[in-house]
């Protein structure tokens, strides 16, 4: 039987995808602060369904970016340049979210 060998050496993981990573945790507990007020004991429905389009979007952002990293990142500079301006335009899209969040919807469209 024969055994495969992975088609890449295996790549390590770098400290500065570890604070992306970390600005992902500040964005999701930002949309977490959305469920904080409650009506009553519930969250009324235009919060939830806000809570849950903002999750979205950013579990698919990590995601596109992560795999898009693992898969073609060389730990070059412009490889890292861009990794900043994710992280900057994630944590400005994560101070747009509150919970009159419509009024800083283009924050989130700009980001």
């Amino acid at each position: 039987m024969e055994i495969l060998q992975p088609l890449r050496e295996e790549k390590k993981v770098e400290y500065l995808e570890l604070i992306y990573d970390l600005i992902f945790v500040y964005v999701i507990g930002r949309n977490n602060s959305l469920l904080h007020h409650a009506e009553n004991g519930f969250v009324n429905l235009p919060t939830f369904a806000a809570f849950v389009l903002c999750s979205l979007a950013v579990i698919q952002i990590w995601s596109f970016s992560t795999f898009y990293i693992n898969l073609y990142g060389r730990n070059g500079v412009r490889n890292h340049v861009s990794l900043f301006l994710n992280m900057y335009l994630l944590y400005y899209m994560g101070e747009g979210t509150r919970l009159n969040w419509e009024s800083f919807h283009n924050q989130y469209h700009i980001a």
